[in-house]
């Protein structure tokens, strides 16, 4: 790996972490604690931020890999294969929660998270993708 995929990684981890402190820490927070099982989610000051940051740079990494992998770059284009990356994870991941848990409480939740999700990879996406496309020359 280079250069562009460590930074864009790290890049990536940190948009996800303030995307998902505005997303579902203040825009959605009250919306989702309604939608999911009482007692499941730990309060804010319970959080182990070690964890949760690790988390969002795994994240990072892992978008900033097949942005790099694919040779996308732009703002633009990162935003759609983040998109459509984001959308088949968050299905992936809720869909199967939906199906086998008491994770959410009504469907209604998970298409709410589906589409935060989806937003939030695309967003973060774009970003890596604005970066890899730094210094490029073009034709």
């Amino acid at each position: 790996m280079n250069n562009k995929f460590l930074i864009g990684g790290i890049i990536g981890g940190v948009v996800f972490f303030l995307l998902g402190w505005l997303i579902y820490g203040v825009l959605l927070m009250s919306t989702m604690e309604g939608s999911m099982m009482a007692g499941l989610n730990k309060p804010m000051e319970e959080f182990n931020w070690l964890f949760l940051g690790l988390g969002q740079l795994a994240s990072g990494f892992l978008l900033a890999y097949v942005l790099t992998k694919s040779g996308t770059s732009g703002f633009g284009g990162g935003a759609t294969v983040g998109a459509v990356l984001g959308f088949l994870m968050v299905a992936s991941f809720d869909l199967s929660l939906w199906g086998t848990s008491n994770y959410f409480t009504s469907l209604n939740a998970v298409l709410i998270d589906m589409a935060a999700g989806t937003v939030m990879v695309a967003i973060t996406g774009g970003v890596i993708g604005l970066y890899l496309g730094s210094g490029k020359k073009t034709a």
